[in-house]
């Protein structure tokens, strides 16, 4: 791993490796070992090359696996913790959490008026293509649309500037489950610079998916996936409102259903056996993606290219086998000039024509149909008790 401190001025790819996971309906010993497997994956991969300082939710700063495995003095008295990391990669500033330490009030509270590190929040490249190839049709609706339709189909583009974190960063929370104490739900990530990764972005990833295997085996109600993005990518920023549903008898339908449906399209999923129930579209496979079966019914699904050199085509593959099981939502966005503008970090985001739509009151509209499938989600509630 490369340590990025002395190319903090430079222009530097600011996409991230992420590895993220979802889970529910597991016993408090479950998330208990969950939290110990993800400790141990990211001390194997990062624990040597880099500086990693672990807290808990109550600031209490652990380095063992010795010390986690005490885990009811990490918790509140309903169960619920969280375990969470910064890190960086060794160099000769930081060479221990002390440097680390040091390093981190510089970066948020700088001594020098030339201290803060950090540039734009949009790509440098993007501004230059907004203003020539969306800004001028946004007063004519049909352009307006293919020009949307064009830039979200831009392939070969990355974020790029001066890094907004130079940090790696991950946690684990874990949690009683609103209405049923006795089962545990919660979610983990680990954000990592490629610029740390260079030339070892896709042995990371494959860890990553390989972890996300054998979780999948060991814990049957775990949604997970690995994508290359930038830090703000988030499909909610497009898609993010959710319908609200009622169901008589079913009290917390929604909540259920937010967590049980997926809402990411990524390089690699893992997709519990209750998530599949809503239906694998296998017609629109094609040839870009590989897919297995995984012991207790769940899914795997990878494109088939290294995670470098996935496209925007690989992933629209991958979000219309996923179609069925997909949070339905939507958003707008308006065009306001100042204002946040679509795909301003070239995020990966697959989108098809008909998901989006443009008007002078609304700005883009982004929505994602699909539909909520009522008795299969209460079924399922029901099984889980």
């Amino acid at each position: 791993m490369y340590s990025i401190l002395p190319r903090l001025r430079e222009s530097l790819d600011r996409r991230e490796l992420v590895l993220e996971a979802k889970f529910f309906s597991l016993t408090e010993e479950e998330s208990d070992q969950l939290a110990l497997s993800f400790f141990c994956l990211i001390e194997e991969l990062f624990g040597e090359a880099c500086v990693l300082d672990w807290t808990t939710h109550k600031k209490k700063h652990f380095s063992s696996f010795a010390e986690l495995q005490a885990m009811s003095t990490l918790k509140n008295r309903n169960g619920f913790f969280e375990i969470g990391f910064t890190g960086a990669v060794k160099d000769s500033v930081i060479r221990n959490k002390t440097g680390l330490h040091r390093f981190q009030r510089e970066w948020m509270y700088p001594s020098t008026p030339d201290g803060r590190f950090s540039g734009t929040m949009e790509s440098e490249d993007f501004p230059a293509y907004y203003a020539e190839a969306v800004a001028p049709y946004l007063n004519e609706p049909e352009n307006a649309k293919k020009a949307l339709l064009t830039l979200f189909g831009e392939e070969g583009r990355f974020d790029h500037g001066r890094m907004r974190n130079p940090f790696l960063e991950g946690s684990c929370v874990c949690a009683p489950t609103l209405g049923n104490n006795a089962a545990f739900e919660g979610c983990l990530y680990c954000w990592v610079p490629v610029a740390c990764l260079e030339d070892e972005l896709d042995r990371v990833a494959e860890a990553f998916c390989q972890w996300n295997l054998k979780t999948a085996k060991r814990f049957r109600h775990v949604n997970s996936y690995v994508q290359l993005t930038p830090r703000f990518q988030a499909h909610d920023a497009y898609f993010g409102k959710y319908p609200e549903i009622e169901v008589p008898g079913v009290p917390l339908f929604s909540v259920y259903a937010a967590r049980f449906y997926l809402k990411e399209t990524a390089w690699a999923h893992c997709v519990s056996p209750d998530t599949l129930r809503l239906g694998l579209d296998k017609e629109k496979m094609g040839t870009e993606l590989e897919t297995s079966c995984l012991d207790g019914g769940g899914c795997f699904l990878r494109a088939k290219k290294p995670i470098r050199r996935t496209t925007l085509s690989d992933l629209r593959t991958m979000k219309s086998v996923l179609s069925p099981m997909m949070m339905p939502g939507r958003r707008s966005i308006q065009t306001k000039v100042g204002g946040w503008r679509p795909r301003s970090c070239w995020e990966y985001i697959p989108l098809f024509p008909d998901e989006v739509r443009w008007s002078e009151e609304e700005g883009f509209l982004f929505e994602h149909a699909g539909q909520i499938h009522t008795e299969l989600v209460v079924e399922a509630m029901q099984l889980q008790g």
